[in-house]
């Protein structure tokens, strides 16, 4: 039989947050359109365990899309880092579309979508309804370590809603809790994997995993009988504390009948005969109850079966390797000087609705997450909440441990977005770089920790011949005192190509270097290389629309948030293109520039796009499972009951 691994997430002490914001796409944060500081509600639609001030709100005026197999360099940071001395961690990259949820949407409201699962177009909503339904009525999985943490002895925190770090079992719009916390989960879910980064350390063993188990490839095991996390559960129909309660009664009156039965028929074998009448009387309370507990038992009683994979053709691998170093403490970026980022390539099945998530996953070294389950529960728990512990003087000292939160998963998710057929002039094989613009308005402060306005890539190398999609959003209810030019509250960006020379403001002409980012200077229409026509002269009516947006005001007040430009073709190899933001370049944010560099490429060798970027992300190609599952192998990976439990290489088999 196979091993199964299972990841525990997370290391977290309560003294301090290490939050992950998604910048590429625009995390949401569970923001929506808010004008506060802080998310209105944290709760709306997933739990991020992040600070409240972070994300950006949806964009107005339009929903992003991208054409499919076209590149996206996606982004964020993770406040405790990866690929680092001081912890183990994982990030895991998925996305999800309209197939098979139908209700997907932003939504125009705040609040958390009802429990009833009818909020209507208004509520925002990512897993389907019915997905969550199971969930709260699933038994969750008591072979997970739990440590110290008292609630869970009670057989009335019994759902997959209850988990070691959601133990109060909040709901967080239709999110599954216990999927949330722990990947590759063992039930079917909407989410197919994009990624898994892992710490390098443990490269090679795994990723081959991951690689082989991903829900792309393999299915999942359930119940159609819902509160059943197991197949011996499933097909003998079995009670639950506290839901079957009743039924529950009935058993042990059952078998307390059975036994009278054994004890009165001795005794009439031993010739009592006036037992006779106690015993048939028995006999019929003994059958009556069998009969209701038989009955009771089909009608719970349900078919497993496995769920048909994401990706069952294989055609788009899951991505495995090695994350990169970021700091610890510090929301920054890596060792190339750029923020952690993986270049997606966008599937090639359109979807007018879809949506990315990322987390974080954080292991501790204070116990073997990968080898501590439920028999370390309670007091053989490794760790304890606030535990002391003597360091050989006459006192002891106490360690800030929470036991909910050390092994933990932190979260974003964009909002909805599309994935859109190439127009008809881009043949499958031209290749789509996707340009657009990340942060949002207000000076580091006060965008923290989101972060402020820039082009993205900023720094794009791209072959001669390939195409540039731009495209950028925003939000006109940021905070109104939040610093920036034009209206308050508003996010507003255009695009003009930076001159090769300026006026001082005396009159005198100078010079302007092309390699120069520190000049914010537009250059002239009639000079413009940037943006050609079909007869390689400059396209007045492109330039126009890119500087002014379809509007006058030199502000761009008068724009919508969001921009959408086909795709263009840079057909000359050797040429770089500068450009810069002429609305947001105060002191404050004075960097939303931007180069295109365009190379020739030879023998199908493709350059690093951008300083930082791994384009092996980009490599697709037939995605098998090597696992020779069985079955019963299947089931095994549902696990569901004390020594039952998930196995790890380091488990005895059974």
């Amino acid at each position: 039989m196979n091993t199964v691994l299972l990841i525990v997430s997370a290391f977290f002490f309560s003294t301090c947050n290490a939050d992950v914001y998604l910048h590429m796409f625009r995390g949401s944060n569970n923001r929506l359109n808010g004008q506060g500081v802080n998310a209105g509600n944290q709760n709306r639609l997933f739990n991020s365990q992040n600070n409240a001030k972070g994300g950006y709100n949806v964009g107005e005026g339009g929903t992003e899309e991208f054409y499919v197999g076209s590149e996206i360099l996606l982004e964020w940071t993770a406040q405790h880092g990866c690929a680092n001395p001081n912890m183990e961690c994982q990030m895991i990259l998925q996305y999800m579309c309209l197939d098979g949820n139908p209700n997907l949407r932003d939504g125009t409201t705040e609040t958390t979508p009802p429990d009833s699962g009818n909020g209507g177009e208004n509520s925002g909503q990512h897993e389907p309804y019915e997905y969550y339904k199971n969930c709260k009525t699933r038994q969750r999985n008591e072979g997970l370590f739990t440590a110290d943490r008292r609630r869970f002895y009670s057989g009335r925190f019994y759902h997959a809603q209850y988990t070691r770090q959601n133990d109060n079992g909040n709901r967080r719009g239709y999110e599954c809790q216990e999927e949330r916390d722990y990947y590759p989960y063992w039930h079917p879910t909407p989410w197919r994997d994009i990624a898994v980064l892992v710490d390098k350390r443990f490269e090679d063993v795994y990723c081959p995993y991951y690689e082989s188990v991903t829900e792309n490839v393999v299915g999942r095991g359930y119940c159609t009988k819902p509160q059943h996390n197991n197949k011996e559960a499933c097909e003998e129909g079995r009670f639950y504390y506290p839901q079957d309660e009743a039924q529950l009664r009935k058993w042990r009156q059952l078998e307390r009948a059975k036994a009278d039965c054994a004890y009165y028929q001795k005794m009439v074998d031993a010739g009592q005969k006036d037992k006779e009448n106690t015993l048939k009387s028995k006999e019929r309370e003994r059958d009556s109850l069998e009969k209701y507990i038989q009955q009771e038992k089909t009608k719970r009683t349900g078919v497993w079966a496995i769920s048909a994979p994401h990706d069952p053709n294989g055609r788009h691998k899951l991505r495995c390797r090695g994350n990169d170093f970021s700091r610890d403490n510090h929301l920054g970026n890596g060792e190339s000087g750029q923020p952690v980022s993986f270049l997606w390539k966008i599937p090639d099945t359109p979807s007018d609705k879809c949506v990315f998530r990322l987390r974080y996953n954080m292991s501790s070294g204070d116990y073997p997450s990968w080898r501590t389950w439920s028999e370390h529960n309670g007091k053989k728990s490794p760790i304890f909440q606030n535990m002391k512990v003597s360091v050989g003087l006459t006192g002891k000292v106490e360690l800030a441990i929470n036991t909910n939160q050390i092994g933990r998963t932190f979260q974003d998710r964009s909002h909805v977005f599309k994935i859109i057929k190439r127009p008809s002039n881009i043949p499958p094989s031209g290749r789509i770089v996707n340009l657009n613009v990340r942060g949002k308005r207000g000076n580091i402060v006060q965008a923290y920790p989101a972060v402020e306005y820039d082009y993205h890539p900023n720094r794009l190398t791209i072959c001669a011949g390939d195409w540039v999609h731009f495209q950028w959003t925003g939000s006109n209810k940021n905070p109104r005192n939040y610093a920036g030019q034009g209206t308050a509250g508003t996010d507003r960006s255009n695009i003009v190509q930076m001159g090769t020379y300026y006026e001082d403001g005396m009159g005198m002409v100078k010079p302007f270097r092309p390699d120069n980012f520190q000049m914010n200077y537009p250059m002239h229409a009639s000079a413009y290389t940037m943006f050609e026509g079909p007869g390689g002269q400059q396209d007045y009516e492109k330039i126009l629309r890119f500087a002014l947006l379809n509007q006058t005001n030199d502000l761009l007040n008068d724009a919508t948030a969001y921009q959408n430009f086909p795709p263009i073709q840079y057909k000359k190899g050797g040429v770089v293109y500068h450009f810069m933001c002429s609305r947001n370049n105060n002191f404050s944010n004075r960097s939303q520039k931007g180069l295109i560099r365009v190379v020739d490429c030879k023998n199908g060798e493709t350059p690093q796009m951008h300083p930082g970027a791994h384009m092996d992300d980009r490599n697709e190609g037939p995605s098998v499972s090597t696992s020779n599952w069985s079955d019963q192998d299947q089931q095994s990976y549902m696990v569901g009951r004390k020594n039952d439990k998930p196995k790890t290489t380091n488990n005895k088999k059974k």
